[in-house]
């Protein structure tokens, strides 16, 4: 998996590629704590590149969204297609995400 991140001073914004399997479940929290550790109030994430989830990638990502949102801060993804595997795999796993993360935004 390959993260790209840019800090506009407000937001932070996150795009992800390829796949996000167990395999990256450490690097993956490692750098949501970095993001954690700022002080920007919304943290966007751009999935669309994702060629691959697991449910170690779902973990994290509620993780993320459980602590940012006890700090009175946003985790944000944007939109994404039905059919994409990100949306494919969260609703075979049962995890209904836009109950748990705002959905929006640009698709990229």
């Amino acid at each position: 998996m390959k993260c790209t991140k840019t800090d506009s001073g407000t937001e932070i914004r996150m795009s992800f590629d390829g796949p996000a399997q167990i395999d990256d479940a450490e690097a993956l929290v490692d750098e949501m704590k970095r993001v954690f550790e700022t002080d920007r109030l919304v943290v966007t994430l751009s999935l669309g590149g994702l060629t691959q989830v697991d449910v170690s990638f779902f973990q994290v990502l509620l993780v993320m969204s459980a602590s940012l949102a006890a700090k009175g801060r946003h985790l944000m993804i944007q939109s994404l297609p039905a059919d994409h595997v990100v949306m494919e795999t969260a609703a075979l796993l049962g995890i209904s995400l836009d109950r748990h993360i705002a959905m929006g935004g640009t698709r990229t």
